[in-house]
């Protein structure tokens, strides 16, 4: 409220005071007590807050203006606070920003002088010494500090042999205000020719009087491997054959004037190759060798051969590393001094061989015992090339296969290595094959009958002929074929009866009751899933009463008997057994009734694949007199 409304009040209640006629009101005057009264120091029911409207105060509002003038001045007091509380963060805000931009901090990374030199080529596998240097400009000493040196892949510490460096910490001691320090280091380090090396120096420190861990790095050092120790070198064909066997052969030649010991040899194969040998042997797998030591100038050769597969046109590269085994794998490199890497084009194959089984090509084939086979190789030139010198060699094999049941009309069968050869020197035509020329070679095969388990003969056709490349050097060609015949052994049913109850020769109008036994003889290949199904006649009834190996079922619409005798292995003789009964007629007199019609069995050959059957003939009334029946013991009587 402003002065002006302030006074207005006070003359408006004065006016008031001393108005004429005002009635004067008798007032009772009491007398004050002379007893101390308690004060609240706080309000007993707070007010409430004053509204915010215009109106005109009365007499016993005007104390309320009043209460309210001291409230008003502890909100300035409170704001003031505020503000002087604001300003003194921004004070010091802008105090603590300059002293840090304006480098009056006392510890810093940049007052750190990090170092590193060396040499800036060196030679594959010598000792490398670098200097590092480090300078404390801050103005506290540096506590804990730790040197951290991070070598590439494959250096050696030139301290303990054959250990790897990786990453190395270096525990320093403490470095005071100004102090400097210089610290070697020395490694062994590998790579390839003309290849560059860096090598990365950081350190990590504390200062006194502080937990933080602080962290300097300096630019890496750079170099260049000038020379390697060893290098590498492949010879091979730029052109190859599908189904052709290739022989690359690498170099890795010493280029060291010391002896250089603990080589390792590392081929990666590519997908259209088929590792077929190696010499000198692998150290590990079939693709790495280790050479002991390589004296100065000496010539060290690995030669692999394999067998190309793959789609033609296809390019196929083989890489050879070569370096010093790992620490952790001594299969595998740690470090690598040369490389060489060999790319050629996989063509058609120069000759088309199929082998041909009882005129079946699909290189199985399935024949029974004691079954004559009669087999042909045909070859053709597919290339654009003519061919000189061409051999056919078909080499015989496995359980089945016997030397004294081999025919050939123009080859010759040698028992010592039991194949037999087609020559030039037995068909002129072999020794020039010209583009698209055909060749056909027949032979005929017996199986060995004495072998009854999984009886199989392999045959691999192998042909080797020469040409002339585009270079006018003699290449050696080659093509394979390969082919298996099986034997299919035929396992026999056998079936009997014997009496168990009832008159013995049955009689019209009695039931005599017999037992059948089956029994599976295989003496051949495993088989599978056997069954053997069988039908009863008319007059014969199911005593549903069974036995032995298996399941028997019977199914009265068709009168079938099934035996599920499940799986026989090679040699078993599993039997199984049911009961029937005879109820002779007076049209069955002087006749032997039939008690079981054919027995039929189906089974897997498990080592051909195929499906193998038997058949037995009916079985009658008629029983064995070796069983102690007289003759005759099957016919029906009155």
């Amino acid at each position: 409220m402003s002065e002006i409304g302030k006074q207005e009040k006070l003359e408006d209640v004065k006016n008031r005071l001393y108005e004429r006629g005002a009635k004067q009101t008798e007032r009772i005057r009491q007398i004050l007590p002379n007893e101390e009264k308690k004060v609240p120091s706080e309000w007993i029911n707070p007010p409430s807050p004053k509204p915010q409207s215009t109106f005109v105060a009365k007499e016993d509002q005007q104390t309320n203006f009043e209460t309210d003038m001291p409230k008003s001045r502890k909100k300035k007091y409170r704001i003031k606070i505020l503000l002087a509380g604001l300003l003194f963060f921004v004070v010091a805000l802008l105090v603590s920003s300059a002293l840090l931009f304006l480098g009056n901090n006392v510890i810093s990374g940049d007052n750190i002088d990090l170092s590193v030199s060396g040499p800036f080529t060196i030679g594959g596998g010598e000792e490398m010494l670098i200097q590092i240097g480090i300078q404390n400009s801050n103005r506290v000493p540096i506590e804990s500090a730790t040197l951290i040196v991070e070598y590439p892949r494959g250096t050696k510490s030139a301290d303990e042999e054959n250990r790897d460096l990786f990453i190395e910490r270096t525990p320093l001691s403490k470095i005071d205000v100004g102090e400097s320090i210089s610290v070697p280091q020395s490694a062994i380090v590998y790579g390839e020719e003309n290849t560059e090396q860096i090598i990365k120096v950081s350190i990590e420190y504390r200062v006194e009087g502080s937990n933080a861990l602080f962290f300097k790095e300096v630019d890496a050092l750079r170099y260049k491997i000038s020379s390697a120790p060893v290098v590498a070198m492949v010879e091979a064909v730029d052109r190859v054959s599908v189904g052709q066997e290739a022989t690359v052969i690498v170099k890795v030649a010493s280029n060291s004037g010391e002896t250089v010991r603990n080589i390792l040899v590392r081929a990666d194969y590519p997908n259209q190759w088929d590792f077929t040998a190696a010499s000198p042997d692998t150290y590990a797998g079939n693709n790495v060798w280790l050479i002991d030591s390589l004296e100065p100038e000496e010539v060290y050769e690995i030669e692999v051969t394999g067998l190309v597969v793959g789609h033609v046109s296809e390019e196929a590269n083989m890489l050879f590393e070569v370096g010093v085994p790992d620490s952790d794998d001594d299969t595998r490199i740690g470090s690598i001094f040369s490389s060489a890497e060999v790319v050629w084009e996989v063509e058609s194959s120069f000759l088309e061989v199929s082998l041909d089984i009882d005129a079946d090509s699909n290189g199985i084939k399935v024949v029974e015992s004691e079954e004559s086979v009669s087999g042909q190789i045909v070859l053709q030139n597919n290339s654009n090339d003519t061919v000189y010198d061409m051999e056919v060699t078909l080499n015989l094999g496995g359980s089945a296969f016997s030397d004294t049941s081999v025919y050939s009309t123009d080859g010759f069968f040698d028992s010592n290595t039991n194949s037999i050869v087609w020559g030039s020197a037995s068909d002129s035509g072999l020794r020039e094959f010209e583009p698209g020329d055909k060749a056909r070679f027949s032979f005929s095969l017996l199986p060995n009958e004495a072998v009854t388990v999984t009886p199989e003969i392999t045959l691999a056709v192998d042909v080797k002929a020469k040409r002339v490349s585009d270079s006018r050097v003699p290449e050696s060609l080659r093509s394979e074929a390969s082919g298996k015949i099986r034997v299919s052994g035929y396992p026999d049913i056998l079936a009997e009866a014997s009496h168990s109850s009832g008159p013995l020769p049955p009689r019209v109008g009695l039931e005599t009751v017999y037992r059948i036994s089956f029994m599976i003889d295989n003496r051949y290949n495993n088989l599978d899933d056997a069954v053997v199904v069988a039908v009863l006649p008319q007059n014969i009834t199911w005593q549903d009463i069974t036995g032995g190996v298996g399941n028997f079922s019977y199914n009265p619409s068709d009168r079938v008997v099934t035996w599920n005798a499940g799986d026989v292995r090679s040699g078993q003789r599993p039997i199984g057994t049911f009961d029937i009964a005879l109820l002779p007629s007076s049209s069955n007199i002087g006749d032997t009734p039939i008690l079981v019609r054919e027995q039929r069995l189906k089974a897997d050959d498990g080592f051909t694949g195929t499906v193998v059957r038997a058949l037995n003939s009916f079985i009658t009334a008629e029983l064995s007199t070796e069983t102690g029946e007289e003759s005759g013991n099957g016919r029906v009587v009155e």
